[in-house]
């Protein structure tokens, strides 16, 4: 038998049982910690992987404003207009692309 059990049982029987009980208070509170940390892991995984997709969202659509912007003269109006539109774009992707890869 291990030798530090029988000095629990021993230690438990002359508290009234005490020891035991704190014993398993702090066994179930590692248990919850592992569960939070658990939980934690999932929670972070998942938001990296939306902002990872939102990411390719944002970076199609800021090719899509890239080639309507290229479609119009230099000076214009709506070139200024599709590269503003452009750069916001590519800007948010980033961005979510960054905090995915954390």
């Amino acid at each position: 038998m291990n030798p530090l059990q029988i000095i629990f049982n021993a230690v438990s029987q002359l508290t009234g049982g005490l020891i035991s009980d704190v014993t398993s208070l702090i066994t179930g509170m590692v248990v919850l910690g592992f569960i939070a940390m658990g939980i934690d892991h999932i929670k972070d995984t998942l938001d990296g992987v939306m902002s990872r997709r939102a990411s390719n969202k944002y970076l199609s659509a800021a090719e899509q404003a890239r080639v309507a912007r290229d479609s119009w003269n230099t000076g214009t109006a709506q070139y200024d207009q599709q590269n503003a539109l452009y750069h916001r774009l590519v800007r948010k992707s980033a961005e979510l692309a960054e905090r995915g890869w954390r």
